[in-house]
């Protein structure tokens, strides 16, 4: 399913397609005939929001998942056996690590993404400079790769708040940039966002119903005592955003007015949850490795087993006597009637006798057969976890495959990621600089070495197009594969900057020297395009032909007559022509006509004319 800020607002999920006949009829009142916001829920978050414990408590994997799932053996466990059980119990979190896997192959890529254009104050902080996107110091990949995919992977739904600090009456531009008055992101979890609507023209959010939660301070210590949740309801109006703050007894605290063109929250959406078919297993690996603890700590112990003689066992309990230690009966009429004890005394210090004929008494292990299975049976569990998390995943994109999957979940985020910075944009007073950005089109994990392998395939390309615009485009690519995640945002825009001013970008010198030899390009030209600047390449012009005048006057045993560049260089002296191959052409089509007899037949070496041996 697209993201939500795309998708038709008539859309009605499949998962709760089958129950619209509970969906509510009417918004909740109060008694006063007033809309309870804090009892307004969206039809689907109505059908949604059991799902979504589950699959929270499922990721999270702590006490409270061992609370909620554990559960007795049966009828005969009594509450304090499964008290002792549920102390000793580990808590299995493989659901957890299937998924930080798929986010994780996820976020490897994150590094290239492309992101151009947007305000000063948004470049800076998709980098996590100047506190960053959410004023915590993450950068946008943390944000989007850590906190966003995470939560819209586990619980289908996420949202993303885009807020800004109010600028305070009187505050100069100074003061803005100290107070650092910038815009800055944070989510919404599913359970929070309780309803939404949107507009059936554009398809953007109409109206949003938020639940956010703050602390009660201590008046005289100022410390928190505790949270309380309040609600805040956003709608579109013509040209601005009305935002009212309902408390937990739906009375309205503030009210204001953004004066943006849409509201400043981005909803991101799967179809289903990647945890919708591994919820149960993680429950069952849960209650296995709780009987399989407890099995280990109270009943894997060896037992004592003695053969009897049935015939003797008749008759010790036809006489009634309870032998003592030494065999003898205490001779009381209270033992007398009382039959003789089972239990027996055994260890290192004491001896048992044993009727001629029975085998010794002995100690016997309990069998091990069960808890092997069961160990067996969780392992399997645990693969099938990892197995249907990714075919989860691939299930997400009707091309289906994993990575069809991850390059969905990328679309995602991307959907997501340019309405913030959209939206961004407007808050800076800036709608005209939308940033661009662009996810990798496949998620294949890839290292540094295979990074710089790709920067090596795009090069090869950079001189086949006659485009100086596309050379330096593949260019800014390579910088951004090899140097992007490494270098901070002043540094890649200082070298962009580079590259748009630069006049030639294939500096290869082996490719140079080629066309300064074929007299395609000047030797300032090329030098300045290697690196080197204006001065210094006119310092070493000058140091060549230097070079080359004291080569031609210790060839000729002349001093004081200077090779003169302009005319051809001397042979044997190449540095001082314009062109070498074409003065040693000149050279030799000058001596082949001297060379000419009277004739005007030529004296050079004709064809070898000598016989050759033939096999």
């Amino acid at each position: 399913m697209p993201n939500s800020n795309s998708r038709h607002p008539s859309f009605v999920s499949n998962r709760v397609a089958g129950g619209a006949t509970d969906f509510k009829k009417s918004a909740p009142t109060t008694d006063a005939g007033q809309i309870d916001f804090t009892a307004l829920t969206h039809p689907e978050y109505d059908k949604m929001i059991f799902d979504w414990e589950r699959y929270r408590c499922t990721f999270k994997s702590g006490e409270d998942f061992l609370e909620k799932y554990l559960v007795k053996f049966s009828n005969r466990e009594s509450d304090e056996d499964f008290k002792d059980r549920k102390c000793i119990t580990y808590i299995p979190s493989h659901a957890r690590t299937a998924v930080l896997e798929i986010r994780n192959a996820i976020f490897k890529r994150m590094v290239d993404i492309s992101r151009n254009g947007g305000s000063d104050t948004y470049r800076e902080s998709i980098y996590g400079e100047n506190k960053g996107v959410d004023k915590l110091g993450s950068s946008m990949n943390s944000f989007m790769g850590t906190k966003v995919l995470t939560e819209l992977m586990t619980m289908t739904r996420v949202g993303v708040y885009i807020d800004k600090p109010p600028i305070p009456e009187g505050a100069t531009l100074a003061d803005r940039e100290s107070l650092n008055l910038k815009p800055y992101l944070y989510i919404y979890q599913a359970e929070d966002i309780r309803s939404w609507g949107f507009d059936s023209e554009t398809g953007s959010l109409r109206s949003v119903l938020l639940r956010d939660y703050r602390y009660i301070y201590n008046d005289e210590t100022g410390l928190p005592l505790g949270i309380e949740p309040f609600y805040r309801f956003m709608i579109k109006r013509d040209g601005f955003v009305e935002v009212k703050i309902y408390d937990k007894d739906n009375l309205i605290v503030e009210t204001y007015v953004l004066d943006l063109p849409e509201i400043p929250f981005v909803i991101g959406e799967l179809n289903e949850s990647i945890l919708t078919d591994v919820v149960r297993h993680q429950i069952a690996l849960l209650n296995l490795g709780s009987g399989d603890m407890n099995y280990a700590t109270k009943s894997n112990y060896p037992f004592y087993v003695e053969q009897i003689d049935p015939q003797a066992e008749f008759l010790n309990n036809l006489t009634g006597a309870d032998l003592e230690s030494d065999g003898t009966t205490d001779g009381t009429t209270a033992t007398a009637n009382t039959s003789r004890s089972k239990s027996v005394k055994v260890g290192v210090a004491q001896g048992r006798g044993y009727a001629r004929g029975l085998d010794a008494p002995k100690f016997i292990s309990p069998d091990t057969g069960p808890l092997e299975a069961s160990m067996k049976k969780q392992e399997s569990i645990k693969q099938e976890i990892r197995e249907l998390v990714s075919l989860s995943v691939a299930g997400l994109s009707e091309e289906g495959g994993l990575e069809a999957g991850l390059a969905y979940l990328g679309l995602q985020l991307e959907s997501m990621e340019r309405s913030i910075g959209r939206i961004w944009s407007y808050y800076e007073g800036e709608g005209d600089k939308v940033p661009s950005i662009a996810y990798p089109n496949d998620y294949q994990v890839k290292g540094n070495a295979e990074r710089i392998e790709d920067a090596k395939g795009l090069l090869y390309f950079v001189d086949k197009v006659p485009s100086l615009q596309y050379q330096k485009t593949i260019a800014k690519e390579v910088v951004s594969k090899t140097l992007g995640h490494k270098v901070s945002s002043e540094e890649l825009d200082e070298i962009y900057k580079e590259i748009d001013d630069s006049k030639v970008v294939v500096i290869d010198p082996n490719v140079l020297a080629q066309d300064i030899e074929n007299g395609l390009v000047d030797t300032l030209t090329a030098g300045i395009a290697r690196g080197y600047s204006p001065e210094a390449v006119k310092k070493a012009m000058l140091e060549r032909l230097e070079k080359a005048n004291m080569i031609a006057m210790a060839q000729s045993g002349r001093s004081g007559e200077p090779v003169n560049a302009a005319t051809g260089g001397s042979r044997g002296v190449d540095d001082a022509g314009v062109d070498p191959k074409a003065d040693a052409k000149e050279e030799k089509d000058i001596s082949q006509k001297q060379a000419k007899s009277v004739d005007q037949k030529s004296r050079t070496r004709g064809e070898d004319k000598r016989p050759r041996k033939t096999s």
